[in-house]
């Protein structure tokens, strides 16, 4: 019957992607990670608007999303009354080194996310890392000895933190290691040139079954390593960027 069909809602094809709704958008999204209970949270543009220049552009924050696509609180619980009062009289858009629990929003754009498996938010920002609770709470905001870092923080199964980088005055790759309360921080594995297992690579994975560590770079270099940081594996390509490297050293040292 044509007129039936034509009361019949329209069925909009989404293949698993975005739904018809239209409001699920990554515009301007810097990085995301899924939460365990399902939402998607993302870093992005959060529009600010700025009153000299009338651009959307000073702000950057989270912005979590549900399975529909839509929009949903990021922290399941309201910030106190402490927090709202601080955020009223303290400057808007804070620079990340100054963010709050229930963080909403901040000036740096060029910021790395992960979720761990008790739904605990991390944050990197070149050499600051930030832990909330899954309540909002900021359980840590702390200072690395890594200048420059590479990729998202990694989580292992005790709730620490590995992150790759080197410091300012070297550019000797390691994996530091946070504690999960951030009250303790450690060079899990030192560069090759200074006794350790990692090289070139600059990417960085922990396995949540076993906590086994995997380093990655371009052409094929890849290094695994334990939860503890000893050496499991190293491809071709790794091993030979490792013996041009101390070749150079060797060569400097003469």
């Amino acid at each position: 019957d044509p007129a039936f069909q034509h009361r019949q809602p329209v069925r909009h094809r989404t293949d698993g992607r975005q739904p018809p709704s239209g409001k699920f958008s990554l515009k301007d999204c810097r990085d995301l990670a899924q939460d365990p209970d399902g939402t998607l949270l993302t870093w992005q543009c959060r529009g600010t608007a700025d009153e000299e220049f009338g651009m959307k552009r000073s702000g950057f924050g989270l912005v979590r999303l549900n399975a529909n696509g839509e929009r949903v609180p990021n922290w399941p619980e309201s910030p106190g009354f402490k927090t709202k009062m601080g955020n009223l009289f303290g400057d808007k858009v804070p620079q990340f080194e100054q963010i709050r629990s229930h963080l909403d929003e901040c000036r740096e754009g060029d910021v790395t996310l992960t979720v761990g498996p008790d739904g605990s938010t991390y944050l990197l920002s070149s050499q600051h890392l930030a832990r909330f609770k899954r309540d909002g709470t900021r359980l840590y905001l702390i200072q690395l000895p890594l200048r420059y870092t590479y990729g998202r923080p990694c989580v292992d199964r005790e709730g620490c933190v590995l992150v790759l980088g080197h410091p300012s005055e070297s550019s000797r790759l390691r994996i530091a290691r946070v504690s999960s309360d951030g009250k303790q921080i450690s060079i899990l594995v030192a560069n090759v040139l200074d006794g350790g297992g990692l090289c070139k690579e600059d990417v960085l994975a922990v396995s949540p079954r076993d906590g086994t560590i995997y380093a990655l770079g371009y052409g094929g270099r890849l290094r695994s390593f334990t939860a503890q940081g000893l050496l499991l594996h190293v491809s071709p390509t790794s091993r030979k960027n490792e013996e041009e490297e101390r070749e150079e050293l060797r060569k400097a040292e003469e």
